[in-house]
């Protein structure tokens, strides 16, 4: 897995090209920081009282210094996992069809493991979108570790994700925020 840059300590005042290149490399680091913000193009049927993982399967953005990304927009595309281990930024939406019963939820998972104060709730409307936001959350992922949103909702019946149209469509944000 890759680390992220650390830049050395200096001992004299003579420095090496390789600690330059440290220099360099975390520079680099810092100004393209990992970062994600997937979204859904395919509706997704949610069934009632039945927690799920929304799928992605469109990016705006996926990447990090070496240009690779967590995503992949086919396989397992409800996770985006990490590269660099450190403090992320989280937060997600998801979009409903109109259905004036019961209460939608949205809420982040890292490993399968719902996160603490991330949850968020929005009320049925039968003639408007149901965007449910999950409380933005700062998460510390390892290397190899996942984050997903999940959502839920108890309306009687199975709803799907409204995908017509941007900025309604469902999303998740993600940036590394420190070590």
């Amino acid at each position: 897995m890759a680390a992220v840059p650390t830049p050395p300590d200096f001992v004299s005042a003579v420095s090496s090209t390789t600690q330059l290149n440290q220099v360099r490399d975390a520079i680099k680091f810092l100004q393209n920081r990992p970062r994600f913000k997937l979204y859904q193009t395919s509706a997704q049927n949610f069934l009632n009282g039945v927690g799920a993982a929304v799928t992605f399967n469109a990016e705006v953005l996926d990447t990090d210094i070496d240009l690779t990304s967590g995503h992949d927009n086919v396989t397992n595309n409800s996770r985006w996992t990490c590269r660099y281990p450190g403090w992320y930024l989280i937060s997600g939406t998801v979009s409903y069809n109109a259905n004036a019963a019961g209460i939608r939820f949205a809420y982040i998972r890292v490993n399968g493991v719902d996160q603490d104060g991330t949850i968020g709730s929005i009320g049925g409307s039968a003639a408007e979108i149901g965007c449910v936001h999950c409380h933005t959350g700062k998460v510390y992922l390892a290397a190899g570790d996942y984050v997903e949103l999940w959502s839920s909702q108890n309306s009687g019946a199975t709803i799907a994700t409204y995908v017509a149209s941007a900025p309604f469509q469902s999303s998740l944000d993600g940036i590394w925020e420190s070590s």
